[in-house]
């Protein structure tokens, strides 16, 4: 469903999975994803919001948690290598950290 230009209120739950966001606000509200379908954003602000993972997306984030603890440095690696557009988005103290001071 297409949603466009509007703003989500302090605690309302958004449910995000089949739904494409354009031009909305999203100040304080639970952001739920189950990964069952996809999801869009297009010039949307987003203010001290909350994730909250369940079903499937919940299964990939328990994975990329498992991941990461397990194998250490390498785990950490993988996650940021795998989603390579995290290491734009990451400030480069802490992905240099993530990554065991490698080549960042």
């Amino acid at each position: 469903m297409r949603i466009k230009s509007q703003k989500f209120e302090p605690g309302e739950r958004v449910e995000l999975d089949g739904n494409s966001f354009e031009h909305c606000q999203f100040d304080k509200c639970v952001m739920l994803f189950r990964a069952t379908s996809a999801v869009s954003f297009d010039d949307c602000s987003f203010n001290d919001v909350l994730w909250h993972f369940e079903g499937p997306a919940s299964l990939t984030v328990q994975f990329m948690k498992a991941i990461s603890e397990a194998a250490e440095d390498y785990g950490r690696g993988l996650i940021v290598n795998t989603f390579p557009i995290l290491k734009d988005w990451i400030k480069p103290e802490i992905l240099a950290t993530v990554l065991g001071k490698q080549n960042v």
